[in-house]
């Protein structure tokens, strides 16, 4: 299934998963109800997810590169090896979140909130978490080179083997 360029906004989509391929390349999915939907391996790339509602949704190994998840909520989703390149995840509920081997590369996440989440070796290369909420998380491996942690809260997280090289506010 390909749909670009489309607008969801209000909808409610329960499953959109790999077997129809989701395409959701640049598509306006602001305020939408993703929750519990399968978005395993979805091509989200540029998709505009401001708000949208998340929460247990499966997005392992999805393509979110460029996508604006502006305040939304992702409480327990499934994001490991998810790609946010370049995302913006400003104020963003990530609370609990299974993020393994995620990329945030130059990602924005002011005031995000990732307490409780999974972060095990997921990649924070010159991400912007300045005064995100990152208490209790597990951060093992998890790299942070070069990332903005200024007024970040780490408050009970687990740093074994995390690597904070060139990171502000550390």
């Amino acid at each position: 299934m390909l749909i670009v360029r489309n607008r969801f906004t209000g909808y409610e989509i329960m499953s959109i998963g790999a077997s129809c391929s989701a395409d959701l390349r640049g598509a306006d999915l602001r305020g939408a109800d993703l929750r519990d939907a399968d978005l395993f391996k979805a091509k989200l790339r540029g998709a505009d997810l401001r708000g949208a509602d998340l929460r247990g949704a499966d997005l392992r190994d999805a393509d979110l590169r460029d996508a604006d998840l502006e305040a939304a909520t992702l409480c327990g989703a499934d994001i490991q090896e998810a790609d946010f390149t370049h995302a913006v995840l400003d104020l963003a509920d990530l609370r609990c979140a299974w993020a393994r081997e995620a990329c945030f590369v130059g990602a924005s996440m002011t005031h995000a909130d990732l307490s409780g989440a999974d972060l095990t070796d997921a990649v924070f290369w010159r991400a912007n978490l300045s005064r995100a909420k990152m208490c209790h998380a597990r951060c093992v491996g998890t790299i942070f080179e070069e990332a903005d942690l200024r007024g970040a809260d780490l408050t009970g997280s687990d740093m074994t083997d995390a690597i904070i090289t060139d990171a502000k506010g550390v």
